[in-house]
């Protein structure tokens, strides 16, 4: 009798119970409601919502990494794309690392290479022969003959040459350019000779004399050292800049106003160039016409004589005759004593 009492409380709790839930599923509360486990204690609606989805979301997770029709699963790291411009040695060891970590094999190698081909190195892709464009080996061996460092030394030294700091360009990453273009153009140099190279065209690359003074002067014997002269003497450039003292600000007007002057004075010195070359002019034209005319004159300096000058009547015609037979005469002019020795016309 009593355990009959007993089944119908527990029957009219459960159905309480079950109306209770029931409601609660209606007003969408059953994320916040506790719910029973498999073991009988309760566990947060919410809580058992996620790790539902989560695992669902693994499950799907693990069937898309597949790869259709391949079996091997995306990659984990992506490469760079490549368009030609770049060294391809450079690339060829990102792309190398990435397959390692991707863990591909040849064929997935040359899938995901020429899904990142771009520009110009797609282009030199389509014209390969189809012997070569099925396989990976043969594919970056044309990619190294076009776009590696062997087959464009030349004009790897000419970047070399011309190579100057930009502006703004930090000291840091102008020794890295450097440092990459010696290894493009020099690839079979001795490591050793390629820094101490390096050091001689990363002080010509720098844009300011004075830095570029100072480091030649401590003549650094590799790229390192050079670097290291030339951020320290930037430091002490920028800190010398940053100041308002009243002693460089006079130092700056000195300097200003000595170049004025030596400007100024070339000009003058310039002008005074350009009247005695044509004072001179003048004076030969003056005396030349003398000559032609057969006047006697005579000089305002010096001890005068009487000098017998011959004249060529070829080059001066000393006779105003019609007669083209006339004879050249002889005349006698004054001159200096002096100019015995000296050949005047």
């Amino acid at each position: 009798m009593q355990s009959a009492k007993k089944l119908k409380s527990e029957i009219r709790r459960l159905e309480k119970e079950i109306q209770k839930r029931s409601m609660r599923i209606r007003e969408g509360s059953i994320f916040n409601s506790p719910a029973l486990t498999p073991g009988g204690q309760e566990e947060d609606g919410a809580a058992l919502l996620t790790s539902t989805r989560v695992s669902n979301f693994d499950s799907l997770d693990k069937d898309s990494d597949l790869d259709r029709g391949q079996g091997s699963r995306r990659p984990v790291v992506k490469p760079k794309d490549y368009d030609g411009k770049s060294n391809f040695e450079d690339y060829k060891v990102h792309f190398e690392l990435c397959s390692d970590v991707n863990g591909w094999k040849e064929q997935e190698k040359l899938q995901f290479f020429l899904v990142q081909l771009q520009g110009e190195a797609v282009q030199f892709y389509r014209d390969m022969p189809d012997s070569a464009k099925t396989d990976y080996q043969k594919v970056c061996n044309l990619f190294q003959v076009r776009f590696g460092s062997h087959g464009q030394k030349d004009l790897y030294r000419a970047r070399l040459r011309i190579r100057k700091r930009k502006q703004g360009e930090p000291l840091v990453e102008l020794a890295a350019d450097i440092r990459r273009l010696i290894n493009a153009a020099y690839p079979d140099m001795p490591p050793e000779v390629k820094n101490e190279l390096g050091s001689d065209y990363f002080i010509e690359a720098l844009d300011n004399a004075v830095q570029r003074t100072v480091v030649r002067r401590r003549k650094p014997t590799s790229l390192e050292a050079a670097l290291k002269v030339a951020m320290e003497e930037e430091a002490i450039m920028q800190l010398e800049a940053s100041r308002k003292g009243p002693n460089l600000v006079a130092s700056t007007g000195e300097t200003s106003h000595m170049q004025q002057m030596l400007n100024d004075l070339a000009t003058q010195v310039s002008q005074l160039n350009d009247n005695v070359q044509q004072l001179m002019q003048n004076k030969v034209e003056v005396q030349g016409s003398h000559v032609a005319s057969g006047e006697t004159f005579d000089m305002p300096f010096g001890n005068a004589e009487e000098v017998e000058l011959d004249y060529d009547q070829e080059h001066l015609p000393l006779s105003t005759s019609a007669d083209p037979d006339a004879v050249p005469q002889r005349r006698i002019r004054r001159m200096p004593a002096w100019t015995k020795d000296y050949d005047m016309y």
